[in-house]
């Protein structure tokens, strides 16, 4: 038996935000980008956020702030 192929894991995400103008809050995608921390609050800035959310692929989610 072969063993199974390894998984191609690629290194794009999203860059999210908790859009609190809906009723349930809900997740607002700003942008898809690489999953770098640099790439993210560059977003950040641009969007005048304090910080945002990074999604990977997995489904992970981290807080990276603009500063």
């Amino acid at each position: 038996m072969r063993p199974a192929p390894l998984p191609c894991i690629d290194l794009g995400g999203k860059v999210q935000i908790i859009d609190d103008s809906t009723t349930p809050p809900r997740w607002k995608t700003l942008a898809q980008c690489f999953t770098t921390d640099k790439h993210a609050r560059a977003i950040a800035r641009q969007h005048n956020l304090p910080g945002v959310w990074l999604v990977d692929d997995c489904g992970h989610r981290r807080y990276i702030s603009a500063s």
